[in-house]
């Protein structure tokens, strides 16, 4: 299975104010970040991964510095100095499944969901092209994403 070609995150990288991203390291069932990451990361954007504060919904964002140990929730998350939400332009989200509409499915905590409530810039949810469904259940505490990617697609949403 081919993992999503993000070229907009290309285009992203190569705009003046493009500074930093937020991206999940690794997921699971869910489509990775890893090329993302890295081709943000050759284009001179800094990529900031999520961690778990005990106590928090929201995530908290920090610098790689090339260590990731096992976190609260047994996700690997790094090492380095924290990053405040605003200093992020761009927060690339996971989720299971997620509609044309921005309604994703997570996995279950509302860690990211509790995020995108705080976060006032740019979304995308990362995904391959089986997990863009038609309609995602959603509750009142679930928040969308501004843009859907898969390896076949691009999907704006707000």
């Amino acid at each position: 299975m081919r993992k999503p070609a993000p070229a907009f995150l290309h285009a992203f990288s190569r705009r003046p104010e493009a500074g930093a991203a937020g991206a999940r390291a690794r997921g699971n069932s869910q489509a990775g970040t890893a090329s993302a990451a890295a081709a943000l990361h050759d284009a001179g954007v800094e990529v900031c991964y999520p961690a778990v504060v005990p106590g928090d919904r929201a995530l908290q964002f920090r610098r790689s510095a090339g260590v990731f140990v096992a976190g609260a929730l047994g996700v690997e998350e790094p090492t380095g100095s924290p990053v405040a939400l605003a200093g992020i332009d761009l927060l690339v989200v996971p989720a299971m499944a997620v509609d044309a509409a921005g309604r994703r499915l997570g996995r279950g905590k509302g860690h990211y969901d509790a995020t995108l409530s705080a976060y006032k810039g740019r979304s995308v949810a990362l995904v391959f092209d089986s997990q863009l469904v038609p309609e995602v259940p959603v509750g009142e505490h679930d928040r969308r994403v501004g843009a859907v990617c898969t390896e076949a697609r691009w999907v704006s949403v707000l």
